[in-house]
């Protein structure tokens, strides 16, 4: 069966006899063979898989189907790697971020029993939001207290920051994930709108839903091709 995704792209071979794909959107050139198909194009330099960027749940798809479609921590750490690393190229554009701390935000992805939330703070305006797409109620209150626990207590007094007065939040008005095997892909989607100069936390006025999780599958899979290949 030929992949639909090869309708984004423009294939061609160079003069040395390479392969290339050239994406119809954005005109970045990607290695590919022919032989292995869209497989050429997805490999990560650390050895992981973002071909399941590529596979879209269909409607009413169950847990059980999650194997299919589910984004491990492979794809979600290449993808706060590559937006470092895209701060670094346009830092007017986008807002500086760590895994740990800048003195402006943290952005630290967390998983827990497969499920992907999103911890950020805000240090100038001394703020803690946990952004949970599901929102599971006793799990996301229990991971709540743990990780605002830990930053307050441990992490903020080890660089050098007096933990008083800084608030924490689990807001409720954030797009949510309407099939059970996306929250990875909520996390990445998240913390993409807030280095594009929203504020932490949330304007709440981010403009997304499950219904952009296909182009936003493809948008991804797109930009860490690109930082493979460089």
């Amino acid at each position: 069966m030929t992949s639909n995704v090869w309708e984004q792209f423009t294939m061609k071979e160079e003069k040395d006899g390479k392969e290339v794909a050239i994406c119809n959107d954005c005109e970045k050139f990607y290695a590919y063979s022919s032989k292995k198909g869209t497989s050429s194009l997805g490999d990560l330099q650390d050895g992981g898989s973002l071909q399941i960027l590529l596979r879209i749940p269909p409607p009413g798809v169950e847990l059980s189907q999650a194997e299919s479609y589910y984004v491990d921590d492979r794809v979600v750490n290449a993808y706060f790697n590559f937006l470092q690393r895209r701060y670094e190229r346009f830092p007017d554009m986008y807002v500086k971020n760590h895994y740990y701390h800048s003195f402006y935000a943290v952005f630290m992805p967390i998983c827990r029993h497969s499920h992907w939330s999103l911890f950020c703070a805000d240090f100038e305006d001394k703020r803690m939001v946990l952004l949970d797409s599901l929102q599971l109620n006793s799990v996301t209150s229990q991971l709540a207290t743990d990780i605002s626990g830990w930053f307050k207590d441990h992490l903020l007094p080890s660089i050098g920051h007096n933990p008083e007065h800084w608030s924490f939040d689990v807001p409720t008005n954030i797009p949510l994930q309407k099939n059970p095997l996306e929250c990875g892909l909520f996390v990445m989607k998240y913390a993409d709108c807030l280095v594009h100069r929203h504020r932490v936390p949330f304007s709440l006025n981010v403009p997304f839903s499950q219904d952009d999780m296909f182009y936003f599958r493809y948008r991804a899979f797109l930009d860490l091709c690109g930082e493979s290949a460089s």
